[in-house]
Parts: C-alpha cells; structure tokens; sequence
C-alpha cells in the first residue's frame, strides 16, 4: 500500500495510521526530550562504563533516527507528495535552511568569536577532543602539547566549528536532506518495498566496508565517513516511515518487531553486560561462530572491524523501534490541558522537544571546550564538576579521572558516587539546557530580523 492520504484501502488495522499524519504527538515530545537527556548523560560520564552503558542501552541515536523518518514522513504526506520535483523543492530546502543549517552556521559564528577571545585573552586557541579525529585538536597554537589542527575537510562536510561529541549526528544531518525524498518515494511506491530496500543498503554497507580490502584501508584512514555516514542507520529510517502507516504495537504489520526484538535484546544486553551475565558464553562452539570478546561483553563477528558498529546496526535497531511502539502505545497522545498539572507537563516536554537541534547543537561545543588556563593546564566545565564533586570521593580507591569501575568500590561509596553522577547529569542538563533556550531565541530572532530584510529588498 503506498502512503497516499487518499488511499482508499482502509481496516480497522490501519484506523490510526490517518490520525497521525499533521498531528502532534506526546509521545513523540517525551522521547525527545528523554533522548537529548540520555546523550547529555552520556557526554557527562563516558568513561564510567556501568552508568554510560545504561543511558546508551537505550539506543537514543537511533531513536532520534526513527523519530527523524516518522516525522518527516508524516510532513510528507500531509502535504500529499508523490512525485519527486514536489519533493526536493525550492520551499523544502527553504525550510531545511533555516531549520537545520542556519542555527549550525550560527553556533559556528559562535564558536569562533569563542575562540577568538580566549586567543586574544591567553594567547591560546581553544582545543578540545575530537569525535572527528580521535585526538585533541584545535584551529591554532594551543597551551596543550600533543594536538592536531583541526580537519578542514571534516568541517566542510558539516562538523561544527567545535568537534565535539555529538558533531557526526549533525553530517548526518545534512546527508538526510538528500537522500530523505529518495527513501519516501520507495516508500509511496510500496512501504515493502521501502523498507526492505533501507535494510538491504545498510546491511551491505556493514558487510562490504570491514571485508574488502582496499575499502578497509580506505575507510581505517577516513574512519569518520563510516561513523557518520545516514547509510548505517537506513533501517532506523526505514522503521520511521514503516510506523506513519501504522504505529500500533500489537498490529499484524508490526509484528515482525516483536519477533525481532528478542535477537536484538540478547546482542544488546551480551554486549554490554555479558562478562557478569555470561562469563562462559564462548564455550558454546556455535556462539564462538556468532559472538567475539569485546570489552565487558560480546559483539557479533560480522562487525567486528568497526567498534561502533558492535551495538549500533541493522540487528540491534530493532530494540529502539519496539521501545518507539511501546511508548507509543502506553502514552497518551495528549493530555488533558484542562488540568494545570497535565498542561504543565505537556508544554515542559514540548518545549524541550523543539529545542533538542539546539541542545544537540550547544552540548557539542559545551563537551568540547577545554579552557585554556597556562601552558600544559586546560580544564572543561564538565571536568571541573567532576573534579569537584566526585574525585574527592573516588581518589582514596586509586580513582583519577580514566575509568570507573564501581567493583572496587564499597557499597555506601558507589551509591553515593552513582548520586553524584546523577547530579552531575542534572547540572549539565541544567546548563546546557539554559544556554540552549538563549541560542534558539537569538536564532529565532535573527531569522526574523533577515526575513524582514529579505522583504523589504524585494519590494
């Protein structure tokens, strides 16, 4: 069936898939919202692996990715689109302009006024690990020995002017906007279709690039155009504009979702935690042929060239599109606004839900930012919590600021550390989430101001 809002094949089945389209879901807010908290949770403590695999667990990449198809595809399809002219329009890259790529070239402008006055300040520029190139990287002369100059070439292909943590989503981004019209029109042809084309692309990509030789050179030396390349996630999408159709969990449609979840669940949990839940799982003949060792659990073989794809692929995705379903399906669409306590938290989630570009936008430059204090001496806001909060406490167990392991630690003390670290998070959220509504409202207001100006040149 394909996704015209004129389609005349209608069952009880498929009821809520016309519901959803130019409707704005609660549960769509939540999951935003609890998202953008999960990767703000996970820049906070990445390298305290009990509480990091907890917020990753989630999959909130890949949720955000579901989300990004669902949304897009029910924007599509109120507007009717069939054809691809409609589709990749003068008014749709208008849009995708001043919603994506503005705010992105602005906290560039940001960011380099940043940067321009701490160099005029301490006569360092800003340095800060790099997602990009795996190494502390600056645009000049740093008080840091052992740094990169930043990639010019990475920054062109849309990384923000600070590469920090979170910087491959927003290339990511920007290969959406392109490919996004491609993967509807498969969809409006026959959502199958759609589907299983999204699946057979990212699939080929896992297998081709760590199993061919001269595309694993390349792509070891360019790793980055593996990391955040939109065809590893083409079945999240895919699963996105599967659910406009219909988003019930319990429908005949969504079963395979079901059935899927349960590989998915057991990867995820044996990659995360499988030396406490399955020491012994490689004594199993036909596990060792499935499964390898990989940190504190196991991944599948078939990914194994590539770290980040143990836990983020075709196989594992289905995990976040049941949560998806399942939200779906317990939450409420909305509230009763006629109760204050319900409105309240209806426009809390809302407003947080608009904003998550702009958080995403703000953390990266926020996890990024070592200030530069003398030569050899930098420090992140980030660091100075934990330093402030935590070292004290995990310094007398031989605990600097590496790796946590919570073992080691006595019962009281990792409760109390474990509290902190929620606090932590709580005060990160609190920041970024501050600086974030300040940054939308100075971008809303510039986009005003050059609309204005825009029509005051064309009169």
């Amino acid at each position: 069936m394909a996704l015209s809002s004129t389609d005349s094949e209608v069952n009880i089945d498929d009821l809520n898939k016309y519901k959803s389209v130019g409707k704005r879901f609660f549960q769509i807010d939540v999951m935003k919202t609890v998202c953008i908290i999960c990767v703000i949770a996970a820049h906070t403590f990445g390298q305290f692996h009990v509480y990091d695999n907890l917020w990753i667990f989630i999959q909130p990449v890949t949720l955000f990715m579901i989300i990004l198809g669902f949304n897009y595809g029910n924007s599509f399809k109120k507007k009717n689109y069939h054809k691809l002219s409609e589709m990749y329009s003068f008014q749709y890259f208008k849009g995708i302009f001043w919603r994506l790529i503005f705010p992105l070239l602005l906290i560039n402008l940001i960011s380099y006024f940043i940067d321009l006055f701490f160099f005029s300040t301490t006569g360092y520029y800003i340095n800060g690990w790099s997602m990009t190139q795996l190494q502390p990287v600056s645009w000049g002369p740093t008080n840091i020995p052992g740094y990169a100059n930043t990639n010019i070439f990475y920054f062109l292909l849309g990384t923000p002017y600070f590469a920090g943590p979170g910087d491959f989503y927003i290339v990511m981004l920007v290969q959406f906007i392109f490919i996004f019209p491609l993967i509807y029109k498969l969809f409006d042809i026959h959502p199958i279709l759609g589907l299983v084309t999204c699946c057979a692309i990212e699939l080929s990509l896992q297998l081709i690039v760590p199993n061919i030789p001269p595309v694993v050179g390349f792509f070891n030396d360019y790793f980055f155009l593996t990391y955040a390349n939109i065809l590893r996630y083409m079945s999240a999408i895919g699963l996105g504009l599967w659910f406009i159709n219909n988003h019930n969990l319990f429908s005949k449609k969504n079963v395979f979702i079901i059935v899927m979840v349960i590989p998915a669940f057991f990867i995820l949990v044996m990659g995360y935690w499988g030396d406490i839940l399955a020491p012994n799982l490689l004594d199993n003949n036909i596990m060792q042929t499935i499964f390898f060792k990989s940190g504190d659990g196991y991944a599948l073989k078939i990914f194994s060239a590539f770290g980040w794809w143990e836990m983020n692929n075709l196989f594992t995705y289905f995990w976040p599109a049941f949560v998806f379903l399942l939200l779906m399906k317990v939450l409420p669409s909305n509230l009763n606004k006629e109760k204050p306590r319900s409105e309240s938290v209806s426009r809390f989630f809302e407003k947080y839900s608009k904003l998550t570009y702009h958080i995403l936008l703000v953390q990266i430059v926020y996890f990024f930012i070592n200030i530069p204090i003398a030569w050899g001496i930098s420090i992140t806001i980030n660091n100075a919590f934990y330093n402030g909060f935590i070292l004290p406490i995990t310094e007398p167990y031989g605990i600097s600021a590496s790796w946590m392991d919570h073992s080691i630690l006595s019962l009281k003390t990792s409760i109390a550390v474990g509290l902190l670290e929620l606090f932590v998070i709580f005060i990160n959220c609190a920041v970024v989430f501050t600086l974030a509504i300040w940054f939308r409202k100075v971008d809303l207001g510039i986009q005003k101001n050059l609309k204005k100006l825009g029509k005051k040149i064309k009169k």
